[in-house]
């Protein structure tokens, strides 16, 4: 059995990022060695990532806000909404947009 292993790539050139991919392969002189080491630090970078719920990301972003003391404002009812109340359901739509 061989200790060097082949793998056939096709680019479809239509296509603009296999367009760029190949001719960033072209352009390197150790192909090899910059798929290898592309494709670990991708690997590297999933593995570091971490996931959180968005419940316990509201939470985080709650007490935050809680400890810089801001005071929002209901732009419809133009009122003042004070610390005591919850923080307005719109700042927590940016979580759900993520």
């Amino acid at each position: 059995m061989s200790k060097i292993k082949r793998i056939n790539l096709c680019f479809d050139m239509r296509r603009s990022e296999d367009r760029e991919v190949y001719n960033l392969l072209k352009s390197k002189r150790n192909k090899t060695a910059y798929v290898v080491d592309v494709i670990l630090k991708n690997k590297e970078l999933e593995s570091s990532v971490v996931t959180v719920d968005k419940d316990t990301l509201r939470n985080i972003f709650e007490e935050v806000l809680n400890q810089t003391h801001i005071v929002f404002k209901d732009t419809k009812n133009k009122e003042k909404i004070t610390e005591d109340t919850d923080i307005p359901d719109d700042v927590f739509n940016i979580i759900d947009s993520i």
